[in-house]
């Protein structure tokens, strides 16, 4: 789809969300040259999904079944995030957070950063990876970021993938043999 009826879509949506003009600040298109386009698909309490529609997800929802939102935090501004030893050796470039997720043992954060605000204390993380079943979600970017970031995000999604299939097929083979 292009950038203008993935907008449309989404205003679609919003027919019946109060306050649209926070959505439509919040909901930011990229389109990335060999990718197509790319979109935050969670605002707030709500997810845009694949099929274009606006839904609610309550804050006490475990989103995919592990991601429990309520431990996210919902900045006014983006702030700065310093990498990982892990952030490091993948040489993730970004250094920034829009809605970071509470530091959590479950996850191998590929940024961290410290938080004192009313609602958010502690340190959180912005970029991480976590082992779902079988396999691994990575979770990169949470601002609105540009197409370069967008690609950096992409190649390190790639080389965690890489790493991932060795190592399976390494326990694979150990199992066998």
């Amino acid at each position: 789809m292009d950038i203008r009826e993935v907008e449309e879509k989404f205003e679609e949506g919003l027919r019946f969300v109060t306050p649209k003009e926070f959505f439509l600040s919040k909901f930011k298109i990229k389109e990335v040259e060999g990718y197509g386009v790319c979109f935050r698909d969670i605002i707030s309490n709500w997810h845009f999904d694949e099929g274009h529609n606006l839904r609610f997800i309550s804050l006490f929802t475990k989103y995919l079944g592990f991601f429990d939102i309520s431990k996210v935090c919902y900045l006014d501004r983006e702030i700065s995030v310093e990498p990982t030893l892990t952030g490091g050796l993948l040489n993730y470039k970004s250094r920034r957070s829009f809605r970071p997720v509470k530091l959590n043992i479950e996850y191998t954060p590929l940024n961290v950063t410290s938080l004192l605000t009313p609602s958010c204390s502690g340190k959180y993380i912005d970029s991480w990876v976590r082992k779902v079943g079988e396999g691994y979600f990575v979770r990169l970017l949470d601002y609105s970021p540009t197409a370069e970031e967008i690609k950096d995000a992409i190649s390190i999604g790639e080389k965690i993938a890489s790493v991932v299939t060795e190592l399976t097929e390494e326990i694979s083979q150990q199992e066998k043999g």
